[in-house]
């Protein structure tokens, strides 16, 4: 084969990978931003341009921010500052990273948003419900239109969890669908977007024995009555359901380390979050946790699969646990890392852990020592001390290991102890806690 021959079969076998990754890398650009307010009141930042695809929002609440990211886009704007100086909106600031464009919005307070994504146009609606209001009642009523769609009907139930916790559940009929939750002097309000809650009707909960009295339901909205403020509230989507938990001020001190996803005793301190996807990988989106939070994770190679998910303004830590929950997901801490895998992935691990610990203490050196007894007699001590014993499989007591013996002397009122280290460690502490002068009256 000559030289001529060997350039054109390259050329051949080049060139049409050539033109594959063109078109897979095909940039998305932000040609023009456009705002304003529109017909039902929310406030529209819109991005004009090509390729919108993969596109990923979040909001932070200190400053109020809304972040927009787009995998592998562009900056096409002559300035990369859009200064709008509006109630709410301050100005939009597009900056090109390396493997995408972001687009933040700066606000002068934080509110709820929904996102709609073309692959021309990304609009994010900013709903402040006090303008919201305003601008309805300045607005003329205009006739029902006989051909209107029927707005799909959203369902309303009510259940308690444990330790007095108050759920009202929300069968969205839509993914598109959204709920915002604000509270309103002494009652919480919830407004339904993208569907209707039917007939208009009284629900009276109290004898479920939680904070929630009654729920009243209107067209679109909610309106909750609780019996006082005493409790936390919190509200968080998942799928095509949105849940609002009343919660009991927790009292008692617990490990939150140990409480498993959803346990109604957890308490959230992280800064709050919203987050609003689509079928988003959940590699994805705890990476995303990680990135927000500065926390090291890492991830089982078992974890895979997506979620859809609408949170509004939810600490970070409670966003984690409903997406564990939600996908059958445990955590593991060890120092300042978080590792994550499915729960099955964790029991064994646990369970690997324990089996280690016993064979490094089977293999430990056995040592020998003496405990002087002072008040009480040798002889009970022992008989607590070596309490459990014949009960359990494996010939161990509550303080000894199946290797360990502990004897007593009952000319010196000494007991004789042999087994590993950590063990006669603990006798000792028990001891010297039994080991006290009886008050006389």
């Amino acid at each position: 084969m000559n030289i001529t021959a060997l350039a054109m079969i390259k050329k051949i076998i080049v060139w049409p990978f050539a033109l594959f990754t063109m078109f897979a890398l095909q940039a998305a650009d932000i040609n023009k931003i456009n705002h304003g307010r529109s017909a039902d009141g929310a406030y529209e930042v819109q991005m004009i341009g090509d390729d919108f695809y993969g596109v990923r929002s979040y909001s932070l609440n200190n400053p109020a921010r809304i972040v927009v990211d787009i995998p592998n886009g562009r900056s096409q704007l002559a300035n990369n500052l859009t200064q709008i100086d509006g109630p709410i909106v301050s100005n939009v600031v597009v900056i090109e990273g390396d493997d995408r464009v972001r687009a933040t919005i700066n606000m002068s307070k934080s509110v709820p948003y929904v996102l709609k994504n073309t692959a021309n146009k990304i609009t994010v609606a900013i709903k402040d419900p006090m303008i919201g209001t305003l601008h309805q009642v300045q607005k003329p009523k205009l006739p029902k239109l006989k051909t209107a769609p029927r707005p799909r009907q959203a369902d309303v139930d009510f259940t308690s969890g444990t330790n007095g916790q108050g759920k009202v559940k929300i069968r969205l009929p839509s993914r598109d669908s959204s709920v915002t939750v604000e509270r309103v002097g002494s009652k919480i309000i919830a407004q339904l977007s993208g569907g209707t809650f039917g007939r208009t009707k009284k629900l009276n909960v109290t004898d479920f024995g939680t904070v929630v009295k009654s729920i009243d339901v209107y067209k679109n909205k909610l309106k909750i009555s609780t019996l006082n403020s005493n409790y936390e509230l919190s509200s968080y989507q998942n799928d095509k359901t949105f849940l609002i938990e009343f919660n009991k001020p927790t009292v008692e001190k617990v490990n939150q380390d140990e409480l498993p996803p959803g346990d109604s005793r957890r308490e959230y301190k992280g800064e709050t979050l919203s987050l609003n996807f689509q079928d988003i990988e959940v590699r994805a989106v705890l990476q995303l946790i990680a990135d927000f939070t500065n926390t090291n994770i890492v991830v089982s190679g078992d974890v895979n699969g997506s979620i859809t998910l609408r949170l509004n303004d939810v600490p970070w830590d409670q966003a984690l646990d409903v997406i564990l929950q939600a996908k059958g997901l445990s955590m593991q801490k060890n120092g300042n890392v978080m590792y994550i895998a499915p729960s099955s992935v964790i029991v064994k691990n646990l369970e690997e852990g324990f089996r280690i610990s016993a064979v490094k203490q089977d293999r430990a050196p056995l040592q020998k020592d003496l405990i002087k007894v002072n008040y009480a007699r040798a002889e009970n001590l022992l008989k607590v001390l070596d309490t459990g014993r014949h009960r359990r499989k494996d010939g161990e007591s509550d303080f000894l290991s199946s290797r360990g013996s502990i004897t007593v002397d009952e000319r010196t009122n000494t007991l004789i102890i042999n087994d590993v280290a950590e063990n006669i460690d603990k006798v000792r502490q028990l001891v010297a806690k039994l080991d006290i002068p009886v008050k006389h009256v």
